[in-house]
């Protein structure tokens, strides 16, 4: 993962600058938000493309531990953390997908589609039934196209309140 992240950082950045609500994380937050997840990490569902040894696109899912998670009361303190480890294989069932892009010059070219085809490869191997995504913005229609060229419906939608404070 630590060799990965320059990589994902570089492409990530990349992709998503063309969205006006997108800030670019630098290589600390990043390794700061991934700090823990290698263990987690199953390596079928980290993808990526390179067109003339140049990343082009990504893709990071992770084993849902929601489960887990609300079980310890978000507590993952080293012991959970160790239990985690030795029990990773219970989750295994579910999948969320964090995050993908492709390179701006490079979309529209069909990548993502092929690594959405290797992913649900490394889905069905893995023993994986669900994929669930994080929140897509709704100036985000190419990711939300992507996620109906899957298979994929909207389970929900989504508000968002604003109150003016006095």
């Amino acid at each position: 993962m630590r060799e990965q992240l320059p990589i994902l950082r570089e492409m990530l950045n990349t992709s998503f600058a063309q969205l006006g609500y997108y800030t670019e994380i630098s290589a600390e937050q990043l390794a700061e938000q991934t700090d823990g997840l290698a263990y987690l990490l199953d390596e079928a569902l980290l993808l990526y493309l390179t067109k003339a040894g140049r990343p082009i696109a990504f893709v990071l899912c992770l084993p849902d531990i929601s489960s887990l998670v609300a079980e310890i009361r978000g507590n993952l303190h080293l012991l959970h953390q160790l239990r985690l480890l030795a029990t990773r294989s219970r989750y295994r069932r579910e999948a969320v997908l964090i995050i993908k892009g492709t390179i701006p010059d490079e979309q529209g070219h069909g990548y993502m589609r092929l690594l959405s085809r290797e992913l649900h490869d490394g889905l069905r191997r893995g023993g994986y039934h669900t994929l669930r995504s994080t929140y897509v913005e709704r100036d985000n229609p190419g990711s939300a196209a992507q996620f109906a060229a899957m298979g994929g419906r909207p389970l929900h939608g989504y508000t968002f309140y604003d109150k003016e404070l006095a």
